[in-house]
């Protein structure tokens, strides 16, 4: 990743404790310091370890994908959303 790249992040604080980082095409969802969903430039979803945590991250999670945890848990079960082995 180049310096032109990170000059065009762009962090938006959504509620306190949770935050979307975007940058190079990647768009992702923090809750405090976990890593809850990422999309990719392909727009391939990648869930956390953490993607249920809490009712409130289940809440902003549900926002930020457009969908309810239901279809959330569906297209994980289905392989359409992949599970992260590891936080970023």
């Amino acid at each position: 990743m180049n310096l032109s790249t990170l000059a065009n992040a762009s962090i938006n604080h959504i509620a306190a404790n949770h935050t979307t980082l975007s940058i190079g095409g990647f768009t992702a969802l923090y809750s405090y310091n976990s890593l809850i969903v990422v999309i990719e430039p392909s727009e391939q979803v990648l869930l956390g370890a953490h993607w249920e945590f809490s009712k409130t991250t289940s809440k902003f999670r549900s926002q930020f994908l457009n969908e309810p945890t239901l279809i959330t848990e569906a297209r994980l079960l289905s392989g359409e959303y992949k599970l992260l082995e590891e936080q970023l």
